[in-house]
């Protein structure tokens, strides 16, 4: 017999079920505390186009906190919203991506990180997960790779968006999840 919620609707919990080749839990609400709270996310792209396509993209099952077009503002901006995933850019004005992802997680106040970049490079995503990212998402597979590369990274898994130039890393780098 399954729980019931207190809406008096009987739930399944923790059901996972495969997404594009990643596990993805139906209720990831329930990994952040509550039942009622959705996913909380920093936007951080220095594209006007970028981040309004992304945050229509990630609306309808994550909450927006901030969109930000430069390095400069992500460190104050995570303290002060404490969101649960931050998407970031690597090139970006005044501080560049991977250093924000490492300055963060030395703080202690990092939350979990995912890369959406143009650099379909081995050497880029390499750096990018060694800074401590949990996804590497390439742009040009924003709308397949976003919403499961998101959903491992609030699994705690690793998630690196399947392109031919990544994909030459051998082992070195995560992929989706079979």
């Amino acid at each position: 017999m399954q729980p019931e919620s207190p809406s008096g609707c009987t739930t399944l919990s923790l059901l996972p079920v495969p997404v594009r080749g990643v596990v993805v839990n139906i209720y990831l609400k329930q990994l952040l505390n509550t039942p009622s709270k959705t996913a909380r996310i920093v936007l951080v792209d220095d594209h006007p186009e970028v981040l309004r396509q992304t945050r229509e993209l990630l609306e309808p099952q994550f909450e927006v906190v901030q969109t930000l077009a430069n390095g400069s503002q992500v460190e104050a901006a995570v303290a002060r919203t404490r969101p649960d995933l931050l998407l970031l850019d690597i090139t970006l004005p005044l501080v560049n991506g991977i250093e924000i992802a490492t300055r963060l997680v030395r703080a202690g106040i990092a939350p979990r990180i995912v890369f959406l970049t143009v650099h379909e490079d081995v050497d880029y995503a390499r750096a990018a997960m060694a800074a401590g990212a949990h996804g590497y998402v390439v742009k040009s597979r924003l709308a397949s790779d976003l919403i499961p590369a998101l959903h491992a990274a609030l699994l705690g898994q690793k998630f690196v968006s399947p392109v031919p130039a990544l994909s030459q890393a051998g082992g070195d780098l995560p992929g989706p999840s079979p």
